[in-house]
């Protein structure tokens, strides 16, 4: 079984640049880990551990990008305003496009004009490709330091890789942060490909923006990029890795890792969160969804 423990060593040594040790160790595994879940979570930090109440929201149609900006705009908004609204944790898909976020050097866009829409975001990091069979993890939360003392940017950024790290283990894949860098690689003969790409973007202590996971989504756009400063070609999938790559696989690893989390967390004596789960077929409203809160 693919333990926490085993994958925390992987990440470790991978975040230490050793690669030979982090060859050595993914030998040692399964050429394909079994479908095996992580049982004690208890070892990640939860950013929000003391809230009551949290909303899972999954929008099952694609949702243009320039909506979903203006629902996180306004779900941020609203949150610094009422301190009893929840964090909101929104799947979702995109139809294909491009975005930009604030660290993307020039040369990086795509190569031809015109190829797909290209949108100027106000997330954290470079060029990237969003498109069908790609989950987006929209995370809307507040990281005052009115409501977590001790809580950085830093550690809400790692929070996030490893939720997303566990997640992709309950499907046979080891994915991990290199060093520093923002996103989780997976060794694929030797060589590393991305699997999973974070941006984040902080208003007034609030967080917006989160992770884009590539299920079964097109490959090929990614070339035309060099997404997040990397090459195009270096971008792998849960299906072009062989492994289950539905979007329900993926939300039933997150969710089941972001329950464990708190059951843990009761364990230890703590209040136990409520999970609020919502769907929609097309892009809420932030009415619809604080209705249903």
């Amino acid at each position: 079984m693919l333990s926490f423990t085993h994958f925390s060593a992987l990440f470790q040594a991978d975040k230490q640049g050793h690669q030979q040790g982090y060859e050595n160790m993914l030998c040692s595994l399964p050429a394909q880990p079994p479908l095996s879940h992580v049982k004690d979570m208890s070892c990640l930090p939860l950013p929000f551990a003391t809230l009551s109440a949290i909303i899972w929201h999954k929008t099952q149609q694609p949702v243009p990008y320039s909506d979903a900006v203006f629902l996180m705009e306004s779900y941020v908004r609203a949150m610094s305003h009422d301190k009893t609204i929840p964090p909101l944790l929104w799947l979702l898909e995109h139809p294909p496009l491009y975005t930009q976020g604030m660290s993307s050097l020039e040369g990086d866009g795509p190569s031809q004009t015109g190829m797909l829409p290209l949108y100027k975001s106000g997330r954290g990091g470079g060029y990237t490709y969003h498109g069908p069979g790609q989950r987006i993890l929209y995370a809307m939360m507040s990281l005052s330091h009115a409501h977590h003392p001790t809580l950085t940017i830093a550690h809400y950024i790692q929070w996030l890789h490893d939720w997303c790290g566990c997640s992709l283990a309950h499907l046979g894949i080891i994915a991990v942060r290199r060093g520093q860098q923002s996103g989780l690689w997976v060794s694929v003969g030797g060589v590393y490909k991305k699997i999973a790409f974070f941006g984040i973007r902080m208003r007034h202590g609030m967080s917006f923006h989160g992770v884009s996971i590539n299920a079964h989504c097109a490959l090929e756009p990614f070339r035309h990029i060099r997404p997040c400063g990397y090459d195009g070609q270096d971008i792998t999938s849960l299906s072009a890795l062989g492994r289950p790559s539905s979007l329900r696989h993926v939300d039933d690893a997150l969710l089941e890792d972001l329950r464990a989390s708190y059951d843990a967390l009761s364990r230890k004596g703590q209040h136990p969160c409520h999970i609020i789960q919502q769907t929609s077929q097309a892009c809420p409203t932030l009415s619809s969804i604080l209705s249903r809160a």
